[in-house]
């Protein structure tokens, strides 16, 4: 079941405690996985929205990173009326396990929820800004942790225990605050270096 916000997105009063630095490894994103030191943020809750899900036919295909199309490709393929999944052929260590992911828009942006179910039984999420350049080409980015800490107050977090036995701390915080936070490191310029896709 996901998540259905009577209020505004766009209209919220957004919170302006500051009360230190959260920081937060992924270990499973997809679209990551040739790109080294990059970490989007990791949450147990979804940024899905059901009045704010759609469905983009143009992102469904295999896709290389351009930075280094010879380390593997993405593999995008429809899995319901609006849902996608996501697997990656790696050059060196094969398949990767398969995320479930979400496109949704809001203030003429686009972005991806993708999320992985851990032996534990916890879902675990990350996401990321996409934006379309065409039909052969798109680019994401996401929210830099340093620049994040220097201009919000942490969030609520929790630990969780990942598949290889090491744990993690994630973010916690409601679908709502998490959209209030994604909404404003956009205005605020909190978001980092932009990675391309093209199609295979």
């Amino acid at each position: 079941m996901h998540t259905t916000i009577k209020t505004s997105l766009l209209g919220m009063q957004f919170r302006s405690d500051r009360a230190g630095m959260f920081r937060t490894l992924i270990t499973f994103s997809i679209l990551l996985v040739c790109i080294s030191g990059c970490a989007p943020p990791k949450s147990l809750e979804s940024l899905v929205v059901d009045s704010k899900v759609i469905f983009e036919d143009r992102l469904v295909g295999n896709w290389l990173l351009e930075a280094d199309k010879n380390s593997g490709k993405m593999i995008i393929s429809k899995s319901g009326e609006k849902s996608y999944s996501i697997v990656t052929e790696e050059k060196d260590s094969g398949t990767t396990p398969k995320l479930d992911a979400f496109l949704m828009a809001v203030d003429k942006r686009k972005y991806l929820d993708l999320s992985r179910k851990l032996k534990s039984g916890t879902t675990v999420h990350t996401f990321v800004r996409i934006t379309f350049e065409g039909r052969d080409r798109f680019g994401i980015d996401f929210p830099v942790i340093g620049k994040l800490s220097e201009k919000f107050g942490k969030l609520k977090t929790t630990v969780v225990r990942n598949d290889d036995g090491t744990t993690e701390e994630v973010l916690a915080d409601s679908t709502v605050d998490l959209w209030k936070w994604y909404l404003l490191a956009g205005q605020m310029d909190c978001y980092g270096k932009k990675y391309y896709f093209c199609r295979q």
